[in-house]
């Protein structure tokens, strides 16, 4: 409500249903699709870095930030 009361727009894309996402992951998965990376950055502190390469057009591909658990337990995804 604050939005509307200071005359601001929001605007956003929900890209697709959760199915979709199900669907597309498993059509990746079954034909061997994987982004290409274009550089690899640890832990949130290098982010900064991330935007300043993006800024300059210095990367071809995905630009990866890996943040480390802070345990080694395995982590359960569920799409």
């Amino acid at each position: 409500m604050r939005e509307v009361l200071k005359n601001q727009r929001l605007i956003g894309s929900t890209m697709g249903s959760h199915q979709d996402l199900i669907d597309a992951t498993n059509f990746l998965a079954e034909h061997r699709i994987v982004p290409v990376i274009s550089h690899v950055l640890n832990g949130l502190e290098a982010a900064e870095q991330g935007f300043e390469i993006m800024k300059r057009g210095d990367q071809f591909g995905k630009i990866v930030v890996k943040i480390s658990p802070t345990s080694s337990a395995p982590v359960a995804v569920k799409l």
